[in-house]
């Protein structure tokens, strides 16, 4: 179903996989224009027609002190978590941000890393080297799961990742669409033309966006346009915007 002209997809956008056979956050392109993120879901099946958000990030393995220090060149890092586990390259394909002190303002692919007990330290393998050193006890530096890996359906706000197609199997891989004509699942009735978002009410919907100064409800990331009015708990033709 992909384009000539881009990368050959050696999974098709209605096929799940056990095996992950693309890059996380790949993205594909039908011979429509229709645009598609790839990505694992999480503990629970993303149903088709659902919506599919980032995890939620882990406050303890955020804004943390590095564990010793790495100079202009390092490929490898440790840093100290918080009174949270890590398990072995829970943030592989992710992005370590260094983002205070010595090395601040830089952002780094992650490759691999080790597991670690809560509060003590992880050994973080990068896809670069440091482009500027970072200093033990003094930078500080935040672990992001890369938003397609094990997506999640929810009424906590998150950057939206894209709707399935098919039912994506809990653990499994598959392609999540970010862009085009796509049957997404309704919270509401807005009506045609009306711009939507992840809903706050029912996990996997969009809802009508509505201009309101309650930020944690209703400012938030547009997905796309419906093509239709929706019906509350059914299927509608949504033309989705997702960046990605």
């Amino acid at each position: 179903m992909f384009t000539s002209g881009k990368a050959i997809a050696a999974q098709d956008v209605r096929e799940i996989s056990i095996v992950q056979k693309e890059a996380l956050g790949s993205v594909g392109v039908t011979r429509d224009g229709r645009v598609y993120v790839y990505g694992q879901a999480g503990a629970s099946d993303i149903t088709r027609g659902q919506l599919a958000v980032a995890e939620a990030v882990v406050a303890n393995h955020t804004n943390q002190t590095f564990g010793a220090t790495a100079a202009v060149g390092a490929d490898e890092v440790v840093l100290n978590i918080g009174a949270t586990a890590v398990t072995a390259d829970q943030y592989a394909d992710g992005y370590l941000v260094v983002n205070d002190a010595a090395g601040e303002g830089v952002l780094y692919q992650i490759i691999s890393n080790s597991a670690a007990s809560a509060s003590a330290s992880v050994r973080i393998k990068l896809y670069e080297p440091l482009v500027a050193a970072v200093t033990v006890s003094v930078s500080e530096g935040s672990l992001i799961k890369n938003p397609a890996k094990t997506v999640v359906t929810s009424t906590t706000l998150s950057k939206s990742v894209g709707v399935a197609n098919t039912t994506v199997t809990a653990a499994y891989f598959g392609w999540f669409q970010s862009g085009g004509m796509a049957s997404v699942l309704a919270d509401g009735t807005p009506a045609k033309g009306t711009n939507v978002v992840q809903s706050n009410g029912t996990a996997g919907a969009v809802e009508a966006f509505t201009d309101s100064t309650t930020l944690a409800t209703d400012i938030q990331e547009v997905v796309g346009i419906t093509m239709e009015t929706a019906v509350s708990t059914e299927h509608r033709a949504v033309f989705l915007k997702i960046a990605c």
